[in-house]
């Protein structure tokens, strides 16, 4: 037996605005984990991440499930000047002060980029199954649409932490 529940426009509003809540609460926790996986990455790279972690779909559920949605995770990271009077010569740190990418702009106008492979690359190549000669068709875009640095040449190499400038 079927029961008819009758609502007023304002249960529907209220029922609404509710599920409005709990969906910002759950996004709020996820981008909180996010925000700690990402640390821990920086801070330990891929290898004890990923164990931490324990499987690939939970890496994907915390990261995303695309390799851009992944790169994503590090559109904050902050530009540091490795000499204050080069402005074309810089690091791009995590705010624990591991450093992720390395820009050097040569006076020709040639960029290139080291990308640290523990935090980027590794996770591209095991989680996200993109072969090493398409990450940079990721990355590089990437770099361009986050810190508007068009790169010319792309790198892979531990990249030094903030303490060590």
């Amino acid at each position: 037996m079927k029961k008819i529940v009758r609502l007023t426009e304002s249960d529907l509003t209220n029922i609404v605005k509710r599920v409005i809540r709990e969906n910002e609460i759950k996004s709020n926790k996820n981008d909180a984990v996010r925000a700690s996986m990402v640390d821990h990455l920086t801070r330990y790279l891929f290898e004890p991440t990923a164990k931490l972690i324990g499987s690939v779909e939970v890496f994907k559920k915390i990261f995303g499930d695309t390799p851009e949605e992944f790169l994503q995770s590090f559109n904050n990271l902050e530009k540091v000047l490795y000499k204050k009077d080069n402005p074309n010569f810089y690091f791009l740190f995590a705010d624990n002060g591991a450093g992720v990418v390395m820009i050097q702009i040569y006076p020709s106008g040639y960029v290139s980029a080291s990308i640290q492979p523990k935090i980027i690359i590794e996770p591209l190549h095991y989680v996200y199954k993109v072969s090493y000669p398409d990450i940079p068709k990721l990355i590089i875009p990437w770099l361009e649409n986050s810190y508007g640095v068009l790169v010319d040449d792309l790198q892979t190499s531990k990249v030094t932490n903030r303490e060590d400038i």
